[in-house]
């Protein structure tokens, strides 16, 4: 019956069918419709959602297998608190918005006010604004360290690397600005100071 299979467990299989793929369970009963050009069945082990893929765009499926977000979006990323970050693609680069949602909900709880943005990771996550600043959010969308960083990492053991400006340089392709990092705590401290130099 299947073109392919590619994607299995005890209870349920991914396949292609009729040249689309979806998802079916062992008595044929179709769980996620077979009309998507790509399946990438529990995408996360943290994170159990199905991401599927039709044309160019990727919608979401929770882990009941329910769909929560339509195909819609650029590239998700989940990761294991539980919330995906989405893309909403444009035709300028600088127009592209991130957004972060609830893996189980499709909920948005960040909302597409953002050029890029990280992993959520201890609480926080770091986004960039439309100013090209970085700074870090908590769940709830509230400004907790402020947009002051050329760039900023996701938090580990407490501990965030971000970049400060420090200047200029010349370089072939002009005048560019340089930067250095250093680390903060949650609070926005530095604990180790700006004083490394960018790869």
């Amino acid at each position: 019956k299947y073109e392919q299979i590619y994607t299995h467990n005890d209870t349920t299989f991914v396949a292609k069918y009729n040249g689309y793929y979806g998802l079916s369970d062992y008595g044929q009963n179709v769980l996620i419709p077979f009309k998507y050009d790509e399946v990438h069945y529990k995408w996360d082990e943290d994170c159990p959602v199905t991401i599927v893929k039709s044309g160019e765009y990727y919608g979401l499926y929770n882990s009941k297998n329910q769909q929560v977000l339509d195909c819609e979006y650029g590239l998700m990323f989940p990761n294991s608190s539980g919330l995906i970050t989405i893309r909403k693609d444009a035709q300028s680069y600088r127009d592209v918005r991130k957004a972060l949602v609830e893996a189980e909900t499709g909920k948005i709880i960040i909302p597409f006010d953002y050029m890029d943005m990280g992993d959520f990771s201890e609480g926080l996550v770091s986004v960039e604004n439309l100013e090209e600043k970085w700074g870090y959010l908590d769940k709830n969308g509230k400004t907790i360290i402020p947009f002051i960083y050329e760039e900023a990492g996701n938090f580990s053991e407490g501990l965030a690397a971000v970049y400060q400006f420090s200047g200029y340089m010349n370089t072939i392709l002009g005048r560019t600005r340089t930067s250095k990092c250093g680390y903060i705590n949650k609070k926005g401290e530095v604990v180790i100071p700006f004083q490394f130099k960018e790869n």
